[in-house]
């Protein structure tokens, strides 16, 4: 076992044992890696987010592919794409994880113009 698969055990191990939600500890680890929710601007195609240990961030919609980046805001993933639209992963209330998207228009102290269940695909801790 690599030590960072021994370190992230250690830290998932650790919110079991305090009853916090697994996400709730702010750390990389815990948000890089691909994840996949429906897309706002193209509702029959997935959206493909790859989040790196760097701080940079890919999308891929169909054919689209974007660049930006992200930073641990709380307990949660937030993405500030070049295309100027905003996205926050962060677990949902239900135990699993969702993605709030707002357009470029619209600021992200507003309420959002988008909220879709995600699910991580993989993980840092796969490779």
């Amino acid at each position: 076992m690599t030590l960072r698969k021994l370190r992230f055990a250690f830290l998932l191990l650790a919110t079991f044992l305090t009853g916090a939600h697994p996400m709730a500890i702010a750390i990389p680890e815990a948000w890089t890696g691909t994840w996949s929710a429906p897309s706002l601007s193209r509702p029959s195609i997935p959206i493909i987010i790859s989040l790196e240990t760097d701080g940079t961030a890919t999308e891929q919609i169909g054919d689209y592919s974007g660049t930006g980046t992200w930073k641990i805001e709380g307990a949660a993933a937030k993405i500030h794409w070049s295309s100027k639209w905003t996205g926050l992963l962060r677990p949902a209330a239900n135990g699993g994880f969702e993605l709030l998207t707002w357009k470029s228009d619209t600021h992200p102290d507003q309420s959002p113009d988008d909220i879709q269940p995600a699910r991580r695909i993989a993980s840092e801790t796969d490779k």
